[in-house]
This record gives structure tokens, sequence and C-alpha cells, in this order.
């Protein structure tokens, strides 16, 4: 064994003082490359558990069915543009909702993607939930692709949808409708007939409400709450009146 002198143990604790760090330091980053860059099987592995989680979540959510009430298909400058009304019905859910307008919308780029010879495809597919609300106007969801993509759901229909009470007063909610709409339709004749008197619009407004009153079998407070109602829950005008 050879004997070291004093100077070569100085010298060599010299060295292991400073290699100790360096060891330590080099085994501090190899656990942060292991931590902050996994290995790229993993990696591939989780995104494919994260996007197979994903798809089962998508596929859980039931679409509502619809059927189409209006399409306007013409062309513009840069491409084609597509104007969808459609009705939806069954189970109508904020998720259900935004999952059929983009199946719809993924149907028409594979439609209309020939059609538009390479060009930008512009399309708008409103939703409503009954003819009335479709001739007064009133959607419940919307998708809108112009420049930017952009999906809108109405959450005060939506909501008053999931939670209404069909039946009020003894009257279904297509009756109270109704209602509303002529009692909409009786004020606008006391307005046209009323001319310089108004004294004489209030009189006939009274005799109208009396009318619908005796017609349905409700009282005038009765008449009151469903106005209300319909205000609140954003019912359809009637289509006739053109407002």
């Amino acid at each position: 064994m050879m004997n070291l002198g004093p100077n070569e143990i100085e010298r060599r604790k010299r060295k292991n003082i400073i290699l100790v760090p360096i060891v330590l330091g080099l085994f501090g980053i190899l656990i942060l490359l292991m931590v902050f860059f996994p290995n790229e099987k993993n990696v591939l592995r989780d995104k494919a558990n994260y996007s197979l989680a994903d798809n089962r979540l998508i596929d859980s959510i039931i679409t509502p069915q619809y059927s189409i009430l209006k399409k306007e298909l013409g062309d513009v400058v840069g491409g084609i543009r597509l104007h969808l009304d459609i009705l939806v019905f069954g189970n109508i859910s904020e998720e259900g909702l935004k999952k059929l307008l983009t199946e719809i919308e993924r149907d028409i780029m594979t439609q209309y993607y020939t059609q538009s010879n390479g060009h930008n495809i512009y399309y708008s597919i409103i939703a409503y939930i009954s003819k009335e609300h479709f001739d007064g106007g009133s959607a419940i969801a919307s998708l809108i692709y112009n420049i930017e993509r952009d999906i809108w759901v109405n959450y005060e229909q939506l909501n008053y949808l999931n939670s209404r009470d069909e039946i009020k007063y003894g009257i279904s909610e297509e009756t109270r409708l109704k209602i509303y709409w002529d009692n909409i339709k009786a004020q606008r004749q006391a307005f046209e007939e009323k001319g310089e008197n108004v004294s004489e619009y209030d009189r006939q407004v009274i005799k109208y409400k009396q009318d619908i009153c005796n017609k349905y079998g409700i009282t005038e407070d009765q008449l009151m709450e469903i106005s209300i109602e319909a205000m609140l829950e954003d019912w359809p005008l009637p289509p006739i009146l053109g407002i």
C-alpha cells in the first residue's frame, strides 16, 4: 500500500470537496429533468387516456332531436353562406344543445367543402323549441361562424324549459300561450280603434280582457299572471303582428 504524504492527502481532500457538490448538482438536475420532461411514451399514454376519457364524457351527453325549419344557401365574396333554422325537441340541455350544434357544424363542413372549392364556409345554425318561438324570433341556442366562431345558449329559456310547470290554473302551457296571444291582439285592436280618444282605449281594453276571461274561464288576476309569466319566460309574440 502506497503511503501518501501530507500534501497529497490535503490535495485529494480538496478535490473531493469540489467533486461532491458537482455530483449532487448533476443528480439534482437529473431528477428535475425526469419530473419536468417525462418519458415521451408516458406523455403519449397519458394524452391518450385523457382523450379517451373526454370522448367517453362527450358520448354520454344526450343530444336532442331536431328537424329543419328553414334552410338558406348562397354565394358570398370569398365563399358560401349557409343559414339553418332548426326545431329541437326531446331531451334538451346545455351540453346536449352544444353537442348537437357542433355535430351539425361538422356535417356542414363535410357536405359543403367541395362545393366551396376550398373557399370559406360561413354558417349560422339557430335552434328553437317550437314553431311559435321560431315565428316570434325567440331562439334557445345558436352557433354562428362569420369571422369568429360563436356558440350561444339562451339560459333563461333553458332554465324555464327544465323547471316549468306545464299545468297552471288547470290550463296547459299551450293554452296559456294562446291566452297571452289573444291578450296582445286585443290590446293592439283597442289601440287601433281608439282614434284620438284615449279613454276609449281603456274601455276597449277592459271589454276585450273580459271577453278573454269568459272565453277561457279565468279571472282577470290569472290573465295578469299569465302575461307576467310570458314576459319573464320570453314567450314568443304573435307572428301576425309583425313585431
